[in-house]
């Protein structure tokens, strides 16, 4: 019970917060999903800011009076028209500005129609707002068909039932679209017609179109349609607006269907594992403590090369997420060399590492990061000197690497044996590293 209560509060806190940021009475939002053949349902979710409600206090309680409508039109058809009345009663000492959210589930035919809605606060006449936006209902009945993308604030597999159920899957959405950077971006989104084997790109790019987060994965499914659901650690995430995107690729690498949701994020501090007084914050403050699992198996096959056999062994015994956020926010607290107080520089200076091998040494054999030159470049970093030996009589090609300032300077010598643009490490004089000093003979073209 006390775990259920701690979360509930977290939430809340979370919510209020983000509602903070905005003087909205109200945020609303929507997304389209399949019901049948010849129509769709449409899920409209609402948040009410009570903060910008009247209230009139009466005992120990604080009444709220309100009265939402929402009416979607097609030109002059009505499809659908709403209105709720809404008295909340809550007790003073338990009120914190709650939030009031809300769903709303509409069979709706295919089309484009005119969402309007409007909010009234009726302990105060004048204090009421009223908006309108576009929705297209599209015809899912196409191959590679993508839904709308529902952003939200947890999806949790759970028996429960409830406005927020989907299937086995506990959706509670976000309808500011707003997110702190210390939380995760939800999303939710379902595939219809797939034409197998398909990539499922699910890429976040800033206002400028710069590409700042990216995931692919191959769908090989026996079923037409499938779910899409996930989340983004936001913890490095700058203030600004974004997009988050899905792309179907096929097997030529075209993108062949896409669809995309805007979002917002509030960065509170550029601080990472240190505060603006230099002193150490505990992990629950770091960027680390809102990792999914994903994303902690991705850090650490990313940059695994760093740890010693204790480490190893420690990381195989974490096997829940908890135990592995913590793992990594102490392999890298320990790797936190300089102690600046403006985050961990050798772990941004890693990354960069692990993106440029990622991005330029990926062939159609490995993952870049996998790579010899991944592995080199991510332990010891970006050699100050490069040849490459392209025409060399009766040899394949091969790269040298030399770093002037490790063991008084040291040669690493790549080879692409197989032709795929795949330079294996032949020799090294670093110790520790692999040493073959009749390294040509594997290059000798036969």
């Amino acid at each position: 019970m006390k775990r259920n209560l701690i979360f509930v509060s977290l939430f809340f806190s979370v919510f209020t917060s983000i509602l903070a940021q905005s003087n909205d009475i109200i945020n609303l939002t929507s997304a389209v999903f399949r019901y049948d053949s010849t129509s769709n349902y449409i899920e409209i979710y609402y948040t009410i800011n009570r903060s910008q409600l009247t209230s009139i206090e009466t005992d120990s309680f604080l009444v709220y009076d309100y009265t939402l409508k929402i009416n979607l039109t097609n030109e002059d058809t009505t499809i659908f028209t709403q209105a709720w009345n809404t008295k909340d009663t809550l007790l003073i000492e338990q009120n914190y500005n709650l939030p009031a959210l809300g769903l709303v589930k509409k069979i709706v035919p295919i089309g484009n129609f005119v969402l309007d809605y409007s909010l009234s606060d009726n302990y105060k006449d004048d204090a009421s707002v009223s908006k309108s936006y576009s929705v297209n209902s599209p015809n899912y009945q196409w191959e590679n068909s993508i839904s709308s993308i529902e952003l939200a604030y947890s999806v949790d597999e759970t028996n429960e039932t409830s406005m927020f159920s989907k299937g086995k899957y506990k959706i509670i959405p976000n309808p500011s679209l707003v997110y702190l950077n210390n939380s995760l971006l939800n999303y939710y989104s379902e595939i219809y017609n797939c034409v197998y084997p398909v990539i499922v790109r699910r890429l976040v790019k800033d206002s400028k179109g710069n590409v700042v987060y990216q995931k692919e994965k191959v769908e090989n499914s026996t079923y037409s349609s499938s779910i899409e659901l996930g989340r983004i650690n936001l913890s490095t995430f700058e203030s600004g607006s974004y997009s988050f995107i899905i792309q179907l690729i096929d097997t030529v690498n075209q993108i062949i269907s896409e669809r995309s949701q805007p979002f917002f994020v509030i960065n509170r501090s550029r601080t990472d594992v240190t505060d603006s007084g230099g002193e150490k914050v505990d992990f629950l403050e770091s960027k680390f403590a809102v990792f999914s699992e994903e994303e902690c198996e991705d850090l650490y096959n990313d940059t695994h090369y760093f740890a010693t056999k204790e480490e190893q062994q420690l990381w195989e015994k974490a096997l829940s997420v908890e135990a592995k956020r913590k793992f990594l926010f102490e392999f890298w607290k320990r790797r936190d060399f300089e102690h600046q107080g403006d985050g961990n520089r050798f772990f941004d200076e890693v990354m960069r590492r692990v993106k440029y091998a990622r991005e330029n040494f990926t062939s159609i054999l490995k993952d870049g990061v996998k790579s010899d030159r991944g592995r080199v470049l991510i332990l010891y970093g970006f050699p100050d000197e490069i040849n490459y030996y392209t025409n060399e009589p009766n040899l394949k090609p091969y790269i040298t690497w030399r770093y002037y300032s490790i063991e008084n300077g040291v040669t690493f010598i790549f080879g692409d044996i197989e032709g795929f643009s795949e330079y294996t490490l032949l020799h090294s004089d670093k110790r520790g590293e692999l040493h073959n000093f009749h390294w040509q003979d594997r290059l000798e073209i036969k």
